[in-house]
């Protein structure tokens, strides 16, 4: 199991994170100064720019995926005497049914998917007959919970006071879009590349990296 958290770990580095560019960062960022030599930066920042998309298109559901992980981190930090540990352990499988009512991991982009399988792992181990492993899980649920509701809740703040829309956004998309396309086909397409001295210069950039100053 602790393998696969570790995996986990490193995939959500690329989801819905604290690493995640701000929304005001991605609108105003120039998509072409990507070039065709960047291909894990064109997947990255495409997955943001459509989980952001997702973000705004769906920001009922943030509020409805904090109501849901607030009252699964509630059930966690409910103290009970040790005498009635037993009768009132919390059930795994209990909290698994309560993270299958979050919606936006069934978004197009699958926002915060990573973190709930991340959870739902740990679920397992509160049914663990070993008191220790079920301590381990609950405090590591707790950990996890609230980071992910940090997240929700400044991707809500984010949403709710940004002049950003849906539409700016598709529109980088359809951009970023292009680009990647003619990147696969071969095709010759003019972007722009920022240099080391922090100038933007023209350049016509192929498939397989060469570019020719304009």
């Amino acid at each position: 199991m602790k393998l696969l958290l570790i995996l986990l770990l490193g995939l959500s580095a690329y989801a819905f994170t604290d690493q995640m560019m701000s929304l005001e960062e991605l609108a105003k960022f120039d998509v072409k100064s990507i070039d065709c030599t960047k291909n894990d930066q064109i997947s990255l920042i495409e997955k943001q720019m459509l989980q952001w998309e997702d973000l705004l298109k769906h920001q009922k559901a943030i509020s409805h995926d904090i109501k849901i992980l607030k009252s699964i981190e509630h059930l966690l930090s409910s103290k009970s005497s040790s005498f009635l540990e037993v009768q009132t352990q919390i059930s795994g499988k209990k909290l698994m049914k309560k993270l299958h009512k979050l919606e936006l991991p069934l978004t197009k982009s699958k926002i915060g998917l990573a973190q709930v399988q991340l959870l739902k792992e740990q679920c397992k181990g509160l049914d663990s007959e070993n008191p220790e492993e079920r301590a381990q899980a609950k405090k590591e649920l707790c950990k996890l919970l609230k980071q992910y509701v940090n997240n929700l809740n400044n991707c809500k703040q984010q949403c709710t006071n940004s002049p950003v829309t849906v539409i700016k956004i598709k529109g980088q998309i359809k951009d970023l879009e292009i680009i990647r396309d003619n990147c696969q086909n071969g095709k010759i397409s003019g972007v722009k590349v920022i240099t080391m001295d922090g100038e933007n210069q023209e350049y016509k950039v192929a498939a397989d990296g060469t570019a020719e100053k304009q």
